[in-house]
């Protein structure tokens, strides 16, 4: 008896240990991109998960940031395995390229074809073809910080005497910049500054004014009118009370977005104290403009309009509908961008999504030299916006 219940114990211990090792515990991988690699070394660390990480260098990541993942997340692996992690890490012995000789344009590009940033663009007077580059710092060889990045000069050609500004108005802007680039400007903005019913494109105003003699390093801006029937101008709703301020933006044919609220600002509350974008901004038509008003988180009871069901949140953003649709705001400002040709020629711009209904163009614009753009876009789920310029990409995020 006491042999046969030895061996009944040793069978009960078998069979424990084979289920032990047959039944695995298995975990499903969070989403660990966007986290820095110690917080999302953390996270894996509840599910008894080990990180494997490795550099990468992605330009619109920051230093540390986990830029991608393998297994992707919401695989279910078994606890105690490892996961890759790609790791933003800024090249540390990058040597600088010759970009001297080469314009603008392509020194740019060659710094981003070698993942290095191009910082501070100057210009100065130079026997050179206007648009050359003829200088940098670092030299040519020598180690690059990759916080400070290169820095060039670009010759603006030869120096030349002052000129009588033209008068341009009236000439469509392709015409107006050719005109003046042939006597030599090189800086030359285009500034919506109303909207017209008849042909738009045409130069209204000009900045120096016709007859002023001026350098032709003088940047030169001018004023077009756009169509009225693609864009409205956000009009001015300092003052008014939230929900006139819907009403009035309804006219002005925008659409009212979300609203943000001040505490501090002693107004009484629901006043309209500002507007993204900013009164006076020319958008396209049915743009969401958001509210800044006075008051607590949630002191403002809008009643629904019609064809809105749209609730407005503190956060400022459309809650996702029945459909797993939100909006989500697009700002580009090429003055911020450091390219002399963003701000001197027109440039494409197009906007690509890739959510849960799959990969499509949500904007694709022919851009003015210098103008940019703030709009929102509709997305569904977890999404990656990538924006090209002129064909070429420019940069990814997820929104």
């Amino acid at each position: 008896m006491l042999l046969l219940a030895l061996l009944v114990f040793a069978f009960l211990l078998l069979l424990v240990a084979a289920r032990n090792y047959i039944e695995v515990a298995e975990a499903e991988l969070p989403d660990l991109l966007g986290m820095q690699l110690e917080e999302a070394t953390e996270v894996l660390a509840r599910y008894d998960i080990t990180p494997v990480d490795y550099p990468e260098n992605i330009r619109v990541a920051v230093p540390g940031e986990v830029t991608s993942q393998a297994p992707p997340a919401g695989t279910t692996v078994r606890r105690g395995r490892t996961v890759s992690l790609g790791v933003h890490t800024p090249p540390g012995g990058a040597r600088a390229p010759v970009l001297i000789g080469l314009s603008a344009e392509e020194a740019l590009a060659e710094t981003r074809a070698q993942s290095l940033n191009l910082g501070r663009v100057e210009y100065e007077d130079n026997d050179a073809p206007a648009g050359i580059v003829v200088s940098q710092t670092p030299e040519p060889g020598s180690s690059v910080d990759p916080d400070e990045g290169l820095q060039i000069v670009v010759s603006r050609g030869p120096e030349l005497p002052p000129v009588k500004m033209p008068d341009v108005s009236g000439k469509s802007l392709d015409d107006a910049e050719q005109q003046l680039r042939s006597l030599g400007f090189i800086s030359i903005g285009r500034v919506a500054s109303g909207t017209t019913g008849g042909t738009p494109g045409r130069v209204t105003s000009q900045e120096p004014a016709a007859g002023d003699t001026v350098d032709r390093s003088t940047p030169v801006f001018l004023g077009y009118d756009l169509a009225s029937d693609v864009v409205a101008q956000v009009p001015a709703l300092d003052g008014m009370f939230a929900n006139t301020a819907r009403v009035q933006l309804r006219r002005a044919g925008l659409t009212p977005g979300g609203i943000d609220y001040d505490e501090e600002s002693g107004e009484r509350a629901g006043t309209v104290l500002a507007t993204v974008p900013p009164a006076g901004t020319y958008t396209l038509n049915g743009t969401p403009v958001k509210l800044i008003v006075s008051g607590e988180q949630g002191s403002v009871d809008l009643p629904a309009e019609a064809g809105d069901d749209r609730r407005d949140e503190p956060s400022g953003m459309f809650p996702e509908d029945e459909l797993g649709g939100r909006d989500v705001p697009f700002t580009f400002d090429p003055a911020s961008q450091g390219i002399p040709s963003l701000m001197e020629q027109r440039y494409e711009l197009r906007l690509l999504v890739e959510d849960e209904r799959g990969e499509r163009t949500v904007l694709d614009r022919d851009m003015p030299g210098g103008e940019g753009i703030e709009t929102r876009v509709t997305v569904y789920g977890d999404a990656l916006l990538r924006m090209y310029i002129n064909d070429v990409f420019f940069m990814a995020w997820r929104p």
